[in-house]
């Protein structure tokens, strides 16, 4: 009996077990010469850099079987000494040219197994393949793949690393995260989108102060069942209470603690009570 699979990775002819060598195997996937017709299974085409100087026969016969709309990855040699890297790099752009997808380069065999199995688990949007930083930019594939650029002044916390240590950083086994170890920051795929996004950054905006707006309302509500006045909460002051309960920020831990203490609460039966008027 088949295993089940949800991914055909489409390689050039012989070269599928030098491509699961290469990548390692992927569960849910099958590396194959040509899909398998249905629907419901996704494709991704895949070459070692190496298959690439083949002839161009050889080539175009493996660009047949692989639709337009396919999204195209070339694994990168590794290690150096290949005298036709220009070539290949060549090649590559010629396939960037003619997919409606842009071609992936994996700079290496870990980014293009991080992408095959985003692909196979439908989570391409989420992950990172790869990322380098050029100049004061930092140009991240995701494992759609897309290509983001995004500038080191959208994040704070990178700016105030070091320079030398702005380019010292990992993309997560998964992909889930970059990673600056020291500054021991961690970035997202959402937030490098939103830092360039302004449709992201007001859906997180209208997110953020909708969820104020009820931890507000069911502040405002506990401390007038509790006949308790804004200027009753020790060590808080009437105005800081004020915005929270309008919702314009969040109530901080130092917040909570001083709000559940004048309820005659412990911060975890206040967050329990808050928790059944919301």
């Amino acid at each position: 009996m088949t295993k089940a699979h949800h991914l055909d990775v489409i390689v050039p002819a012989e070269t599928e077990r030098a491509a699961a060598r290469r990548v390692g195997r992927i569960a849910g996937a099958r590396f194959v010469r040509a899909p398998a017709g249905d629907p419901s299974i996704r494709t991704i085409g895949l070459a070692l850099a190496g298959s690439l100087e083949r002839p161009d026969g050889a080539i175009a016969e493996w660009l047949e079987s692989v639709s337009a709309d396919t999204p195209v990855v070339v694994v990168w040699h590794e290690g150096g000494g290949h005298t036709g890297d220009w070539r290949v790099a060549q090649r590559a752009a010629q396939l960037s040219a003619r997919s409606r997808k842009p071609t992936y380069v994996a700079p290496d065999a870990a980014s293009a197994r991080r992408l095959l199995l985003a692909q196979a688990n439908g989570a391409e949007d989420l992950l990172i393949a790869s990322a380098d930083l050029v100049g004061d930019t930092l140009e991240v594939w995701s494992c759609e793949p897309k290509l983001y650029r995004i500038p080191i002044s959208a994040f704070p916390s990178l700016l105030r690393l070091p320079k030398r240590s702005r380019g010292w950083f990992e993309v997560s086994p998964s992909g889930s995260r970059l990673h600056w170890p020291d500054g021991d920051v961690d970035l997202d795929l959402e937030a490098m989108r939103s830092a360039i996004d302004p449709r992201r950054i007001r859906e997180q905006q209208a997110s953020y102060f909708a969820e104020a707006d009820r931890y507000g309302a069911a502040i405002r509500r506990l401390r007038e069942e509790k006949g308790l006045r804004q200027t009753d909460i020790p060590g808080l002051t009437d105005r800081t209470l004020r915005r929270v309960e309008r919702g314009l920020v969040f109530p901080r831990v130092e917040t909570i603690k001083k709000l559940a203490s004048a309820h005659d609460l412990t911060p975890n039966e206040y967050m329990r009570e808050l928790t059944k008027v919301m």
